[in-house]
């Protein structure tokens, strides 16, 4: 009996010892988090240019006031362009601010020259130049492609700087734009007289030229109207679409040689490969399709003033 009471005793004694473990809080696993977003890159903000009226205020003598209110503000954005976008938008709004203004001014031509040094000497115009066409009797505002080349070279896009290189290329520096066309002979055509020349098919810089724009098409959205306008003067311009005659400063071989480039190199329609194709077995019977080859030569007529 002494021996069941001491083990109930120690039985008991070993409950009281032994106690059970509160339950403790488990911390909740804590939520899995996404890493945070990169932060976004944004362009630089442009440059805040104010818009200063008094700066082309000379120009109220020649335009209305709503044009010279035009020519403040598109030196304002001008100024501002230093993105690719906003140049090539800019430079938008400078040939449409000419072709304004050159339906509008009437500077009598007696002092077109006059006016020309003046308004170049006393308003600074980025992007403009006055000049003047038709043997110069008549004052222009034209767009100054060093200008913009110049201002290209601030923007981080790299394919302005060649479209404006390109353009310097084609049209020398400060076109006017009249009736929506560069008033200008482009670099595939050789001026001789104060209306006209020659073509310089047989130099290979037709075929420059339309492989260029292909370039600058591929890598840009931007400059579409002026590339399309170039493209089609340069196959106008083999075409013989620009006259009744016309006359070529190389000899036949040459000239033929190139249309074969062309149509070997240069992506074109089925229409266009069928009009070069056409052109150059016309230059087999140069009398038939109103040809004159050679003119370096000086032996061509045709046009000649």
């Amino acid at each position: 009996m002494r021996c069941v009471l001491l083990s109930v005793v120690l039985l008991l004694g070993l409950g009281a010892c032994t106690s059970t473990p509160e339950p403790t809080d488990t911390p909740a696993p804590a939520e899995e988090t996404s890493p945070p977003a990169p932060a976004q890159e944004t362009s630089p903000p442009e440059p805040v240019v104010a818009l200063d009226t008094a700066a082309v205020a000379p120009l109220r003598s020649y335009l209305s006031d709503s044009l010279v209110l035009a020519t403040a503000q598109y030196i304002q954005t001008f100024k501002q362009a230093t993105t690719g976008d906003a140049l090539a938008a800019t430079y938008e709004q400078a040939k449409t601010l000419t072709i304004a203004i050159n339906n509008t001014l009437d500077i009598p031509y007696e002092t077109v020259y006059v006016w020309v040094d003046s308004l170049n000497q006393t308003v600074s115009l980025p992007g403009l130049a006055a000049s003047c066409v038709a043997e110069c009797t008549e004052a222009v505002l034209a767009v100054r492609y060093s200008d913009f080349a110049r201002q290209a070279g601030q923007t981080p896009a790299g394919i302005d700087d060649t479209f404006f290189a390109f353009m310097q290329e084609i049209y020398w520096d400060d076109v006017a734009f009249l009736g929506g066309h560069p008033d200008a002979f482009p670099a595939w055509y050789e001026q001789t007289w104060d209306y006209g020349g020659s073509s310089l098919l047989g130099d290979s810089l037709h075929l420059s030229f339309l492989q260029q724009i292909e370039q600058i098409q591929q890598a840009t959205p931007h400059f579409t109207g002026d590339l399309q306008q170039v493209r089609a003067a340069i196959l106008d311009d083999i075409l013989g679409t620009h006259g009744a005659c016309t006359t070529y400063i190389n000899p036949v071989a040459p000239i033929q040689a190139e249309i074969q480039a062309i149509l070997q190199q240069v992506a074109l329609t089925e229409a266009e490969q069928a009009q070069l194709i056409d052109r150059r077995a016309a230059f087999e019977d140069l009398a038939a399709h109103q040809i004159e080859v050679d003119c370096r030569a000086g032996s061509c007529v045709c046009g000649q003033g």
